[in-house]
């Protein structure tokens, strides 16, 4: 069966790891099935309303099995949102370079920026 990529691959990411301000773990499962899609730097696009920039340039990093988006404006994108542990943030894939992020509280209710 043919898959068919006219919709927005996504994954919600739980920042749980103590260093997710230097980089966050992509769902494995999520890359197995697109890492052809994916281009080693990207770009996340989003509403951070403090923040000067809606988009920060990132890069996908392979250690291992696992790849991670880390360095260049990560930790930019995490101060522009005010992340803390236990937050969690939604990951729509637009194209090859690009991811669109929200983030959002346990409860699933969009996080006052």
């Amino acid at each position: 069966m043919e898959q068919n990529f006219n919709f927005n691959p996504s994954f919600i990411k739980l920042l749980m790891e103590d260093d997710f301000t230097r980089e966050i773990l992509i769902p494995y499962a999520f890359v197995m099935n697109l890492k052809e899609k994916l281009s080693s730097r990207c770009t996340i696009e989003s509403e951070a309303k403090n923040s000067v920039r809606n988009s920060w340039p990132v890069r996908i990093r392979k250690k291992g099995r696992y790849y991670y988006i880390c360095r260049l404006s990560w930790p930019k994108f995490v101060k522009d949102h005010h992340l803390k542990l236990g937050d969690y943030l939604l990951f729509h894939l637009i194209d090859k370079t690009t991811f669109r992020s929200k983030a959002i509280w346990c409860g699933l209710l969009p996080k006052k920026v």
